[in-house]
């Protein structure tokens, strides 16, 4: 059901020889192979490993998704394999894959499609300013913008009150 395979990078090192040290990728295994079979012509002896820093567990099953899930070291693909068994012997199907691919601005653009910006707007001739916090908001009881007072900045003697002062605080 459940397969475990290394898909971390070969390294070709070669004794106090930090210049001729090379990294290749999963898939360039016969590139490494012809580097070493290189530096063995010229004389050194290499040697070449296989790192343990990514593995890959496929899980199939006839019942369920395929799933392909890339992890960082085997003790958590070893996790990743006997969480996704529990789950599907309980009957839960998961795809993790897929899952991982959704970001949060996708999800919160699907729960909630509209946005500030498609929202329609008042116009300055049906409404005017009312501020709350340093944001300001319009309200069709308020007095022009003149006259606007903020928490950040209390009323001074050369602000003209308002002539038809706003009472009622808007909630957000």
């Amino acid at each position: 059901m459940a397969t475990v395979v290394n898909r971390s990078r070969f390294s070709v090192t070669v004794a106090r020889r930090a210049d001729l040290a090379r990294t290749f990728p999963y898939n360039a295994e016969k590139k490494a192979l012809a580097y070493v079979a290189k530096l063995r012509a010229q004389g050194h002896q290499p040697k070449l490993s296989q790192l343990n820093d990514r593995f890959e567990v496929k899980i199939r099953q006839k019942t369920g998704k395929s799933q392909n899930i890339t992890v960082g070291s085997y003790d958590e693909a070893e996790l990743v394999v006997n969480q996704i068994e529990g789950e599907r012997k309980r009957g839960l199907f998961v795809d993790y894959p897929e899952g991982w691919k959704v970001s949060c601005a996708v999800t919160c653009a699907r729960r909630r499609p509209a946005t500030r910006a498609t929202r329609p707007r008042p116009t300055a001739s049906t409404a005017c300013w009312k501020t709350r916090g340093r944001r300001a908001r319009i309200s069709p009881r308020c007095s022009p913008p003149t006259a606007i007072r903020t928490r950040a900045s209390p009323r001074s003697a050369s602000a003209a009150p308002s002539a038809t002062p706003c009472a009622r605080r808007f909630p957000r």
